[in-house]
């Protein structure tokens, strides 16, 4: 939910859960745990590409932040 409050831009989870909540009154639960599941595959999906693409391109950016 905390993501969601986050990209929705909202000042605190309460206000999220306020607003929304009563779109999924007995899946709220499925939701949470689908929009995590997302979160998880968004962030293994882009541990992979920069392991993938951590080639002499990374390496010349560290090299020029010096």
């Amino acid at each position: 939910m905390k993501g969601v409050q986050a990209m929705l831009g909202h000042a605190s989870a309460t206000v999220t859960l306020d607003r929304y909540s009563h779109l999924w009154p007995d899946e709220l639960d499925a939701v949470a745990q689908r929009i995590d599941a997302a979160a998880r595959a968004a962030t293994e999906n882009l541990a992979d590409q920069m392991r993938t693409n951590s080639g002499p391109a990374v390496t010349s950016i560290a090299v020029a932040r010096r």
